[in-house]
């Protein structure tokens, strides 16, 4: 007779663990491990016939899917599992290998404690309490399966409003926006929200129906619940309504201006544009940024659009050559501008003033924008984001990895979260914990070329050639360029031999276009002075500008020109040399320091005065960006 699989869904013993698959959380007396949610579900295939043998095809079939799973994933996922099962109190192996066969879990389980012996969860409904709110993608009960695009552009309309009037804490959408359908149900679990806002939008010509509901996850209750049947000029209204109910019944207040309301026609055209651009692709943009002039030119007074526009405008600047931003540049400030006019207080408009600033030379700048842009919507996932990124840019690595782990609990699922706690953590010198997690999100988005740059940086650093060399191979690159990181199979194909003709290929692929511009980016000779070069890469950087010189070969991106990888733990011998001091004057990093007194954690590491030596270069000039 066939063995019944027990359900574990709801948590099981092993040994001195508790597993509770729906959190990917294993807890053992204080101590809590974050599992990836494929792994976890390794865990609980195999617990689910503990004892019996599973084959690598099976495990690979029900976690990954045949079609996407891979022997690498797997190998990885039950060496993470025995390393956390390591501590059992018979020190013995858990997770067996049976060759040819495949695996067995051999550690006994048993069912959790009982809820009287567990800690209950606070009720959110305490005012006191940490609220956290999902909002979740209304379902769309039109039959035109097109219109998904307006119940998505509604629900997070409502999500932005709630962000914007409220004190309340909302997971960002990326996160919150993977759950539709039956993986709703998993939402709560799986976001750690405290509280869930769901719902249906139907249309029909000029009708639209919204229902919502808000639960309470501790308790289970429903704690709000409402239907509306308006006219679709009607739409602004409904969403404050729902925004400030859901507010209310958190005992939160509310209050955010009211948005100009436009023809449903051109609201259409707005949600589509927002649609289309929403992921930031660059091939989109042209359409994308067509959409939302389009809308500006007829409503003119939606400072929705104009702030939509701005940041459209932002992310093809960024794919521009340095020699043709100027005009995208001024038209995204332009339509800053137009918004700030019509809304002053949009919080958006700070992060978007945040990405026209230069990469370097302007440091005090970016952090009074983070400083405002945490005061009016600290808990939003572009505020966490930048305020990250920020520190790694200016040497606070330690503090990066605090803020971005925050991030990343309280925005589970977001990537730009994700991405960076992945990026701080490696760079702070915990290299396993963080090539884990740009693995993961490398998993997740392959084509983010962040993500591939990073996770080849430390695969580089752990000498795993074969890993780099997938990651930078011409079919790879092809399909998945690395955009403002094209150095990096060059630098990859020397730096796996360091025999010393690599070592100075390395150099002179870099210092080459150098001498012939004028110009470098100086972060991405930290590879050379790493391979003992620091002489060469000082007397080269004396001799030329920092930043593009507004030439083909000028790196483009949002990665391009920026510091943040000068402080990585990995390569310490470029600040370890006492002439780093100098090339962070000319970045603006030294005025920042001595500004702020907001110290790098190089400053107590490196073998020399640190502090005392940016004292010496208080006013040497900065190189201009672009000069």
């Amino acid at each position: 007779m066939e063995r019944i699989a027990p359900d574990l869904s709801a948590g099981f013993q092993l040994g001195d663990f508790q597993v509770i698959p729906d959190r990917n959380i294993v807890e053992k007396v204080e101590q809590s491990i974050h599992l990836e949610p494929k792994i976890m579900n390794v865990c609980l295939s195999l617990a689910k016939r503990c004892g019996d043998v599973v084959s690598r095809d099976e495990l690979i079939d029900e976690v990954w899917g045949s079609n996407i799973g891979s022997d690498e994933s797997l190998t990885r996922a039950i060496h993470v599992l025995r390393k956390t099962f390591s501590q059992t109190p018979s020190g013995g192996v858990v997770i067996e290998t049976i060759p040819k066969r495949g695996y067995r879990l051999v550690a006994s389980i048993a069912d959790l404690p009982s809820a009287t012996q567990r800690q209950i969860p606070q009720s959110c409904s305490d005012t006191n309490a940490e609220i956290l709110l999902a909002v979740l993608p209304f379902d769309n009960l039109s039959s035109d399966e097109e219109m998904e695009f307006f119940s998505d552009g509604v629900s997070e309309q409502i999500l932005l409003r709630i962000v914007r009037g409220s004190d309340v804490k909302v997971i960002g959408r990326t996160a919150s926006f993977q759950y539709r359908g039956a993986d709703k149900a998993k939402a709560s679990g799986a976001l750690n929200a405290t509280h869930i806002l769901d719902g249906s939008i139907g249309r029909a010509g000029g009708k639209v129906r919204i229902s919502a509901h808000l639960l309470e996850v501790a308790t289970g209750a429903g704690i709000w619940s409402n239907h509306y049947d308006r006219d679709i000029e009607d739409m602004f209204a409904v969403q404050d309504e729902i925004s400030e109910a859901i507010a209310n019944a958190m005992d939160r207040k509310f209050s955010a201006p009211p948005i100009q309301p436009i023809a449903p026609e051109l609201y259409d055209r707005y949600l589509r544009a927002r649609e289309d651009g929403i992921d930031h692709r660059v091939e989109d943009m042209q359409r994308t940024l067509m959409g939302l002039e389009s809308v500006t030119h007829d409503a003119p007074d939606f400072a929705p659009g104009w702030a939509l526009l701005a940041d459209a405008l932002i992310v093809f600047l960024y794919s521009r050559p340095h020699d043709d931003r100027d005009l995208v540049r001024q038209r995204a400030q332009d339509a800053i501008g137009r918004c700030l006019a019509l809304d002053p207080q949009t919080p958006q408009t700070i992060a978007l003033e945040w990405y026209l600033l230069a990469p370097f030379g302007r440091f005090l700048e970016q952090q009074r924008l983070i400083d405002r842009l945490a005061k009016s919507s600290g808990h939003d996932g572009a505020a966490r984001f930048l305020l990250s990124f920020h520190l790694l840019n200016v040497g606070r690595t330690a503090e990066a990895v605090r803020v971005a782990e925050e991030s990343s609990r309280l925005l589970p699922g977001n990537f730009d979260s994700e991405w960076i706690y992945g990026v701080a953590t490696w760079y702070s010198g915990d290299f396993e914990r963080g090539r884990m997690l740009i693995e993961k999100v490398h998993e997740r988005v392959p084509d983010n070329h962040h993500a591939a740059h990073f996770l080849i940086q430390a695969y580089c650093h752990e000498q795993d050639w074969d890993a780099a060399n997938q990651l930078i191979s011409p079919d790879r690159l092809a399909q998945y360029p690395l955009r403002e990181y094209v150095q990096t199979p060059a630098l990859v194909g020397r730096m796996q031999y360091r025999n010393s003709d690599d070592i100075w290929a390395v150099f002179n692929s870099l210092a080459q276009p150098a001498k012939e511009t004028g110009h470098v980016d100086a972060a991405w000779f930290q590879y050379s002075a790493h391979l003992g070069l620091g002489d060469p890469v000082y007397d080269l950087i004396d001799q030329v500008k920092l930043g593009p010189s507004g030439v083909s070969g000028d790196h483009i991106g949002f990665g391009a020109y920026r510091t943040g990888s000068m402080f990585s733990a990995a390569t310490p011998e470029m600040r370890n040399d006492i002439r780093c001091v100098k090339l962070c004057a000319r970045l603006g990093l030294v005025e920042y320091w001595l500004e702020t007194q907001k110290w790098p954690d190089c400053a107590d590491q490196v073998p020399y005065d640190f502090r005392a030596e940016c004292e010496k270069y208080r006013d040497y000039p900065k190189d201009e960006f672009l000069a």
